[in-house]
């Protein structure tokens, strides 16, 4: 488990409170939660892609949450087991926020990036956490980036290139 990640997901979900408002306008919804939620959604997908949670999964979603999750919590029940590949919806807020920031302010920001760059590297960690690499999980992990990457690039209107952002990314140095 990484530090660096875990400070650059709190760093990125204190970002989603600063949002907030852009998004739910009307107060009725949260940022950080939506975005939490699809993380946790993803990192679980990446999970049952070998049938079986690990307690080192485990124990890397509750320390990357700050959370205390156990196995025999509702998150880890059967139903969860049958998770599908789906965009996560907070991708969108952040492409609309990218696409406002270019249409409004003529600017290119770079959230979208910055929030699959993150699920890069969380997936990574809860693949790697159980000191084994299954192939099922790795190419599930391939998929959702993929998946991700795909959306953002036919929904952003300045652009996305994968690689392109990494250099200039806003949580690769200290705020």
């Amino acid at each position: 488990m990484d530090i660096e990640i875990k400070n650059t997901l709190q760093r990125f979900l204190n970002l989603c409170d600063d949002m907030n408002e852009r998004i739910f306008a009307d107060g009725n919804g949260s940022l950080k939660n939506e975005v939490k939620d699809d993380l946790l959604y993803f990192l679980l997908y990446l999970s049952y892609s070998d049938k079986n949670v690990s307690d080192k999964e485990i124990e890397c979603i509750n320390y990357y949450f700050d959370e205390e999750y156990k196995e025999s919590d509702q998150l880890f029940s059967a139903e969860s087991k049958d998770r599908e590949l789906s965009v996560p919806v907070s991708l969108t807020y952040f492409i609309k926020i990218d696409n406002d920031n270019y249409t409004e302010q003529e600017m290119v920001s770079t959230l979208t990036a910055e929030m699959i760059g993150l699920y890069k590297k969380l997936g990574m960690e809860i693949i790697c956490s159980d000191r084994a690499l299954v192939m099922t999980e790795f190419k599930d992990y391939e998929d959702y980036i993929s998946m991700m990457e795909t959306y953002a690039s036919a929904y952003l209107k300045s652009g996305y290139e994968k690689d392109v952002y990494e250099e200039r990314s806003v949580f690769s140095h200290d705020l």
